[in-house]
């Protein structure tokens, strides 16, 4: 019987590469774009794994994805349809508002392409300039009244907290232009400055009073707005929660495909290469997966726990019990009653959720599951 399965593709190309940004991803780097389409499909086809399932979500992820002819992202959509694609699968691409025309939308459309993740991260052009960013806020009101015009009706788009020269009234203003705007899915990301990146050199984190201020604005606002939380970073109308995010979460299989894309398969993690000519010269090699890793069982309940409890409807004991086979609290019991000693975790009859203070310190409670 044919297993679920999710698919990431990474096309690692910009316009621009923003300052906060450490992804592996290149700007003025279209001389590649047909080497690595190439590599990129080839390792598509000749993906053992793809025949044995049933592929229930895409994410073509970046960079920026838009950024490349329609005519390549038609030959990975192509190249996925050689295998068994559900009917009602959830295909997403990202874009940013500047190099989202109404050409590139119909293509999608025409492709299969079902769902739109919309990089905005900012509403006010003076921070999209410290960004890094290079589009502007009309430009995102161009792009919206495009998509709508087409027809997309599932639609997501990143904000961004924290940023250096934000204010509260800033962050106000632009959780009203993304309700306005008439989208289905918000996801907001308080900035992590990283290292070598140009960020690191030039700014350090907002003050944290400021920080929480700006998440539980958006908490509340969004709520009211008919976006209630689903996971620490993401807010969705009824229906729209990221399908192919919660497989993540949940834990499900997933297979990267492109430069430095990650998996998980069957328990087995791996990755691909990050180097991008290795990547390209390489277009019928079947090992680029590196750093493969068989989780142990102890591995996979630390993720299971990890993981889920990002979620709002947090950890099921039921469910861990069903799925390892021991009862969640011979196993946690300790941080478990630790956590909720301090009001940091709650339960909910079957299930053991973060609270609001949890949240705010998340990092250190999810990492205690990690032994």
């Amino acid at each position: 019987m044919k297993q679920d399965l999710s698919v990431y593709i990474h096309l690692p190309f910009c316009e621009k590469k923003c300052y906060y940004c450490d992804f592996n991803s290149f700007a003025n780097m279209e001389s590649y774009f047909e080497s690595y389409i190439s590599a990129l499909t080839t390792e598509i086809c000749n993906c053992p794994e793809l025949k044995e399932a049933n592929i229930i979500t895409v994410f073509i992820g970046g960079g920026t994805p838009s950024v490349l002819p329609s005519k390549y992202v038609e030959k990975i959509m192509e190249a996925l349809t050689c295998f068994q694609l559900t009917k009602d699968a959830e295909i997403t691409i990202e874009a940013n508002p500047n190099s989202l025309t109404k050409d590139k939308l119909r293509d999608y459309k025409s492709f299969g392409i079902n769902r739109l993740s919309i990089g905005l991260q900012a509403y006010q052009n003076r921070l999209l300039k410290i960004l890094g960013r290079i589009h502007s806020a009309k430009d995102f009101l161009m792009c919206m009244d495009a998509v709508h015009s087409v027809g997309f009706h599932n639609v997501s788009a990143d904000l961004m907290f924290a940023l250096p020269g934000q204010s509260l009234a800033d962050w106000d203003e632009s959780l009203e232009a993304v309700v306005a705007a008439g989208l289905s899915h918000i996801s907001c990301y308080g900035l992590s400055i990283e290292e070598n990146t140009p960020f690191y050199k030039d700014y350090r984190p907002i003050d944290e009073e400021l920080d929480r201020k700006m998440y539980y604005a958006a908490v509340e606002f969004l709520g009211f707005h008919g976006f209630p939380r689903y996971e620490i970073s993401n807010f969705a109308k009824d229906g729209f929660a990221s399908r192919h995010n919660s497989v993540y979460w949940e834990r499900g299989n997933y297979l990267g495909f492109g430069l430095s894309a990650h998996s998980l398969y069957n328990d087995t993690r791996f990755e691909n290469t990050g180097n991008l000519s290795e990547y390209t010269a390489n277009i019928n090699d079947k090992n680029r997966r590196k750093n493969i890793v068989d989780l142990t069982q102890k591995d996979i309940m630390e993720e299971f726990m990890f993981l889920a409890l990002r979620m709002t409807k947090g950890v099921s004991a039921e469910k861990f019990l069903r799925k390892f086979g021991i009862d969640i609290y011979s196993v946690y019991s300790d941080v478990i009653e630790k956590n909720t000693a301090n009001k940091l975790l709650e339960i909910d009859e079957d299930r053991i959720k973060l609270t609001p203070k949890g949240i705010d310190l998340s990092n250190v409670v999810l990492s205690e599951f990690l032994r």
